[in-house]
């Protein structure tokens, strides 16, 4: 017939099962009373401590798990055991402070 068209489904490509680390570069990495954060060049990150699931160090750095990503936020550091000490010290500190949040009040309805 003319102007119809037959479409032979195919796939040409191939699934690639490979995780990549992106460089977010060098920066500073503060460490609060209420959150992580990293300054650098290219990425800026804060992640608060109400929102970390777990903290796992490694031979050349740490990684932090959240409960808003998939992925864990993976960063290197010179002292990777110091660094995660202090982020479960910091960590369990503002757990602890943290006063519990007021809720509101229901007006009575107008009538």
């Amino acid at each position: 017939m003319k102007g119809m068209r037959v479409r032979v489904g195919g796939f040409k490509g191939y699934p690639v099962n490979e995780t990549v680390r992106d460089n977010g570069g060098v920066g500073v990495l503060h460490i609060t009373n209420q959150r992580v954060c990293f300054a650098g060049a290219d990425h800026s990150v804060a992640i608060p401590y109400n929102k970390m699931i777990s903290i796992q160090g490694f031979e050349t750095g740490f990684s932090i798990q959240t409960t808003n990503e998939k992925k864990p936020g993976i960063f290197t550091v010179n002292h990777p055991e110091l660094t995660v000490q202090l982020l479960n010290l910091a960590s369990s500190g503002a757990a602890e402070k943290e006063p519990p949040k007021a809720r509101r009040k229901k007006l009575p309805a107008a009538v």
